[in-house]
């Protein structure tokens, strides 16, 4: 989606803008999910 939106950045930069929004959240929420999933399963862990 991204891509495909670069020859419209020029016309409105929205079209690049929310789809990367969209990934980073995406990427953050899996992240943090990932770091609590290891501090509830793992309770000797130093964190």
């Amino acid at each position: 989606m991204i891509f495909r939106s670069i020859d419209w950045l020029q016309g409105d930069p929205a079209y690049v803008f929310f789809p990367g929004i969209t990934i980073f959240a995406l990427v953050l929420a899996f992240n943090l999910f990932g770091d609590a999933l290891r501090d509830a399963l793992d309770p000797k862990s130093s964190r």
